[in-house]
């Protein structure tokens, strides 16, 4: 099967907002000629959710080997776009992504807050890098995040991104063994008490980096976390 978008949507419960905003994008999407395919997951745990998201097989037979690829590589596809179910987005932004032309492009978008936590700019970020002092990694806030530098496209080079909205370029999952998505526990310094759990989209664009990709973060296609702010 040949499609120019698989569109990625992990989860089942869904806002009426979400719902309305995927339809428009696969309108537009369909108005202009592109062909698309939706991979989605259901279950009680975000990783294996994900994973089972790229899992899909014509002959309905799944296998747990390491060197599987991607919709058992029964989808040729040119971009793979993830939306989760709590986040809403622009259907404009994900052909915004896709023209960067580059191996990883993400949207960006505030984190779940806190008990008593108040909404406001200096909440973090979803998106980040690795310090280069102790080796944990750091979220962005928001006024730190729209003043870092840019290159020629735009776009702010990060080391990791969530997977709010995020748009590949095909051959980036095809580089990583399965499962693609699991979280570890990331040790850093001397002490074993100094360590850091990464989550499952943190720890997964840590291998993309590792296979040599680079990850972005347009500045312009900010969407909004619905547990904090859409509802």
């Amino acid at each position: 099967m040949k499609v120019d978008i698989v569109l990625c949507v992990p989860g089942s419960h869904v806002s009426m907002k979400w719902t309305m905003n995927l339809l428009r994008l696969y309108g537009q999407l369909a108005i202009k000629g592109l062909k698309v395919f939706i991979a989605s997951a259901q279950g009680h745990n975000i990783y294996i959710v994900r994973n089972s998201c790229l899992r899909f097989s014509q002959s309905g037979k799944l296998s747990d080997r390491i060197d599987q690829k991607p919709f058992n590589g029964e989808i040729d596809y040119d971009h793979m776009v993830w939306i989760d179910s709590d986040n809403l987005i622009e259907p404009e932004y994900v052909e915004r992504l896709i023209s960067h032309d580059v191996d990883i492009v993400a949207g960006w978008y505030k984190g779940v807050l806190g008990v008593g936590e108040e909404i406001h700019d200096k909440n973090r970020i979803v998106c980040g890098v690795w310090s280069d002092v102790d080796h944990d990694y750091v979220n962005y806030i928001m006024e730190d995040f729209l003043a870092l530098p840019r290159n020629e496209k735009g776009l702010v080079p990060v080391h990791f991104t969530g997977f709010g909205l995020i748009c590949f370029k095909k051959g980036k999952f095809e580089r990583l063994s399965y499962p693609w998505f699991n979280p570890k526990t990331k040790y850093y310094g001397n002490n074993a008490e100094n360590a850091k759990i990464m989550t499952d989209d943190v720890s997964i664009c840590e291998r993309f980096r590792y296979a040599g990709f680079n990850i972005f973060v347009d500045p312009t296609c900010r969407i909004l976390h619905e547990k904090e702010v859409a509802l």
